[in-house]
């Protein structure tokens, strides 16, 4: 059996680089089979003509509020690039391919009237609104593969994590995206979260596909998500990445399923119409084609007076004596000796005065990673407590033996450590290149990355 489905994987894909038509053109055509016969003439349904031309249709449907008022009401738009799950169209002709969402009374029946679109169909019109509703510039939506998804050469899917009451908070789904065995890629998904009010974030729930490398949430800074679309764009190097660390602040990362509950009296703060980006990285180890997609439950509460603002930082190798904030990440150059080599990252501020609370650590590196660990730092620039080891199981509870990439610990400290920044914090990696190439810093898992993600927040006393 795995031979035959190699044989089809080949085939799949040579046929990528054939296919001539676009994903907006085949959207189109499946709109223009099963739909016209309601949505055309004078009076069509829901106000809607989808008989005009390519454009036409493209302009009655993107980003145009529906007639419908329930859909309206729910802030709906008859199609919401990037955001399935927003779009009116898509929860019509859903029928069962999102089990997260269903028709609500008042919005009338499922479409198109007296039939079902295949699941191949269905799919196609979801992918062609997650990666932005355009009618050019796609990234791996590949109808090929997606009929042999649904065709039976297909991993089993995760289950549909329910999202949280909406008294409670939101949730963000992101995907599915369909990758062939030994495919890897990024993608970035920008997501407005239109909240009206200052929001406090005091928990955080992230369920993956197990084939994940990591997910990525970044908040952006004021007025500065204008340069990214809707819709998921393929992060194709540092230069991609780079922009997002100069226009946002970093959430939270997580390279497997978390649970984050924010200690008492403290949360993330999040303004008024926040809007967010989700990195999602994912490495198909299986010997089948998979539908990564992720979920993120986000809890939230009024903004309070007395609350603590809780901080993530990503504190990046840069290569200098003195840490001077982790742009410099072009320094982390690891030869192919076939022995241990550590790099070291002494942050310190002689400057400070705050103590930085830090509630949290993770560290995340790539394949070559062997060793990870974080220590207090003494006046004198020695190591002193050691407060993180990376020989710990990814839920911190208990020594492993060694240094798992993959799955490194995510520490939650029920005391916080009161970190005096003057002395600062020492971060060790310990990295074994047996390869016979030089490997720097870079994206895929054939790359390196030396990264701390912390969680802290600031007092003048500790």
């Amino acid at each position: 059996m795995k031979q035959l489905f190699s044989s089809v994987i080949i085939v799949l894909f040579s046929c990528n680089f054939l296919a001539a038509q676009t994903t907006y053109e085949r959207v189109y055509q499946i709109i223009q089979t099963n739909c016209t016969g309601c949505h055309s003439g004078a009076t069509p349904t829901g106000g809607m003509d989808l008989s005009g031309s390519e454009a036409d249709v493209l302009n009655t449907l993107v980003n145009v509020v529906p007639n419908n008022s329930v859909a309206a009401a729910n802030g709906y738009k008859r199609v919401a690039p990037g955001d399935a799950r927003k779009s009116f169209l898509f929860h019509k002709i859903n029928q069962g391919l999102d089990a997260g969402i269903s028709l609500q009374t008042g919005e009338g029946d499922a479409m198109p009237q007296g039939g079902l679109l295949s699941e191949v169909e269905r799919e196609m019109i979801r992918q062609w609104i997650i990666f932005g509703a355009q009618d050019t510039g796609y990234h791996m939506v590949r109808e090929n593969v997606i009929t042999s998804y649904y065709g039976g050469f297909a991993e089993q899917r995760e289950p549909v994590t329910p999202a949280p009451d909406p008294s409670e908070g939101f949730q963000i789904y992101y995907g599915p995206i369909f990758l062939q065995p030994g495919e890897e890629v990024e993608f970035d998904g920008k997501f407005q979260l239109y909240n009206t009010e200052d929001l406090e974030v005091h928990r955080l729930i992230t369920e993956l596909n197990k084939e994940s490398h990591h997910t990525a949430i970044f908040k952006f800074l004021p007025g500065q998500d204008t340069s990214k679309a809707f819709g998921l764009q393929r992060v194709n190097g540092v230069g991609d990445a780079a922009e997002l660390f100069f226009t946002s602040e970093v959430v939270a990362q997580f390279p497997d399923n978390a649970e984050l509950d924010l200690p008492a009296n403290t949360a993330l703060f999040w303004d008024s119409n926040t809007v967010l980006t989700i990195s999602y990285h994912i490495l198909n180890y299986s010997d089948s084609i998979i539908a990564a997609e992720a979920y993120v439950n986000v809890y939230t509460r009024p903004r309070q007076p007395n609350t603590i603002e809780m901080t993530s930082y990503p504190v990046r190798y840069d290569g200098h004596a003195q840490y001077q904030g982790g742009w410099d990440v072009q320094n982390l150059v690891i030869f192919p000796t076939g022995t241990d080599t550590t790099f070291t990252i002494n942050q310190w501020h002689q400057d400070s005065t705050f103590y930085w609370n830090v509630w949290s650590i993770q560290a995340h590196t790539h394949q070559l990673g062997k060793a990870y660990n974080v220590y207090l730092r003494n006046p004198d620039g020695s190591k002193g407590t050691n407060i993180y080891n990376g020989n710990f199981d990814d839920a911190c509870q208990f020594n492993v033996g060694f240094y798992d990439w993959e799955h490194p610990p995510l520490c939650y400290y029920g005391q916080v450590y009161s970190v005096n920044m003057v002395d600062g914090l020492i971060h060790e990696a310990t990295f074994r290149n047996d390869g016979p190439d030089t490997v720097g810093f870079g994206l895929k898992t054939t790359d390196e990355m030396f990264v701390s993600y912390m969680f802290y927040y600031k007092s003048e006393l500790p």
